[in-house]
């Protein structure tokens, strides 16, 4: 039990179309765009090897991670990869955690989360949770998408993984010619009493060497992660963050899911010190199981 709640613990609708009415989104693109301004000088000089900015908190038990990064797609691509809960269960069960993902379409869409340990194991062996998927807006030049869960295991609370993207303007991104999108993943959770002792034993144990990716010293160019529970959140925002870029790589339907599967392994392996969990043919073969798996899911819901 132990081990299936620290599953949860690492891992961390139908479409809307645009109008003609939709052509700018007002304050909360402005504000992704100050964000943008804000952390421009990490996005060309990091550790990455991408124009992405990580920051990670912890405060009053609520562990954030958030990812500002530019993408190599034009915001139209970007909007129609991420509309739809069934893009979501694609892109999440892309991670190590993720044993399945079933959604329920209508009014109000649900994700059903299916979490455990990073080797292969049936929905049946893992941790189930659902989340709200909600499209809060789908305009122009501005998307935002929001998936929620109030109650989790063990008291977890609040679990949000929060998704905003919008066209990032020429002048603002001059280094390279072409559309570029900016967006901005979050990935939060507030932990309880029980989860925070399930990952000092988490940390205490499997996670004793783990590190996360922000550098709090960098002596003799001998960087010192950071660790602890910001280094996991850290390092799953990223995890999420490489499942994105992962859906927007391989949208179209020429590509199979195992595609997606090796693509995301191989982007982890750039940063083995952090991500680096099982072989990549352990990972594999785990990933071709469980989705067959979720799929057998999703058709019970379906055909119900």
């Amino acid at each position: 039990m132990m081990i299936k709640i620290l599953g949860f613990l690492v891992l961390g609708t139908s479409a809307l179309y645009i109008t003609q009415s939709q052509v700018h989104a007002g304050p909360e693109r402005d504000a992704l765009l100050v964000k943008y301004n804000t952390v421009s000088p990490k996005l060309t000089n990091n550790h990455f090897g991408l124009p992405i900015a990580l920051e990670s908190s912890e405060r009053n038990r609520v562990l954030k991670g958030e990812v500002i990064g530019v993408i190599n797609h034009d915001m139209n691509d970007t909007r129609q990869s991420l509309l739809q809960p069934a893009q979501w269960c694609n892109l999440l069960i892309l991670h190590l955690n993720t044993k399945a993902c079933t959604y329920e379409s209508g009014p109000n869409p649900v994700l059903h989360w299916y979490s455990g340990k990073k080797e292969y194991r049936t929905p049946k062996q893992a941790t189930k949770f659902s989340l709200t998927f909600n499209v809060v807006k789908n305009e122009a030049d501005y998307l935002s998408v929001r998936l929620f869960s109030e109650n989790g295991p063990i008291g977890i609370s609040d679990s949000l993984i929060e998704l905003e993207a919008t066209d990032l303007p020429p002048e603002l991104y001059a280094e390279t010619s072409g559309r570029r999108t900016l967006i901005r993943l979050v990935y939060s959770y507030q932990s309880s009493i029980p989860s925070e002792l399930a990952t000092r034993f988490y940390l205490a144990t499997l996670a004793r060497n783990k590190v996360g990716f922000t550098v709090l010293d960098n002596t003799n160019n001998q960087p010192k992660y950071i660790q602890g529970k910001q280094g996991i959140i850290e390092r799953n925002t990223i995890r999420y963050f490489l499942a994105i870029l992962t859906r927007l790589e391989f949208r179209s339907s020429q590509h199979d899911m195992a595609d997606q599967f090796e693509h995301w392994f191989e982007q982890t392996e750039r940063y083995h010190r952090q991500l680096y969990e099982i072989p990549k043919e352990q990972y594999m073969a785990a990933k071709k199981k469980e989705l067959i798996n979720q799929r057998n899911e999703q058709a019970k819901i379906i055909i119900r």
